[in-house]
């Protein structure tokens, strides 16, 4: 037990080391393509923090566990929105941008109202999931669109 005890901590400390490394590699990405910390954020972050779930769904799927599969989807997106940001705000107040209220939040909540319409038959078919992989696609596109030619909102200060 305490063999396994200590390679847990230190796989905290590599899963800490590596997310310091994380954030400081995409800042200096975001840095040196000028563009937003954002815009990194909701792409190559987003999909670096997400890999390992969409990893574990495809196995899940693959060995007929659907429950794990779709479990592990909502349960990573409620910890990620609320308790990973809950506790980062703890660590130090976050200042979102004005454009979240008009963007990213509307895009999150459209992927989740979708994804709660596609499972009210509890089936979630190949069609499901192409239309669900196509709004993700279109909303990551203007997202990144906007990101890299913000247009100037008369309401922003």
């Amino acid at each position: 037990m305490l063999i396994a005890l200590l390679i847990i901590i230190v796989g905290f400390l590599g899963l800490i080391w590596g997310a310091d490394k994380f954030v400081e590699g995409a800042s200096g990405l975001a840095k040196n393509l000028g563009v937003s910390p954002l815009l990194v954020g909701l792409t190559i972050v987003a999909f670096g923090t997400s890999a390992p779930e969409i990893f574990s769904s495809a196995v899940a799927a693959i060995e007929n566990k659907p429950e794990l599969a779709i479990g592990n989807a909502f349960g990573s997106n409620l910890f990620n929105v609320g308790v990973v940001l809950g506790i980062s705000a703890l660590i130090k107040p976050l200042r979102a941008p004005v454009t979240m209220l008009n963007k990213e939040i509307p895009a999150l909540l459209l992927v989740t109202f979708a994804t709660g319409l596609l499972l009210l038959d509890l089936h979630l078919g190949v069609l499901d999931a192409t239309l669900l992989l196509a709004i993700t696609a279109f909303l990551t596109y203007q997202l990144v669109k906007y990101q890299l030619n913000p247009k100037k909102d008369p309401h922003e200060t």
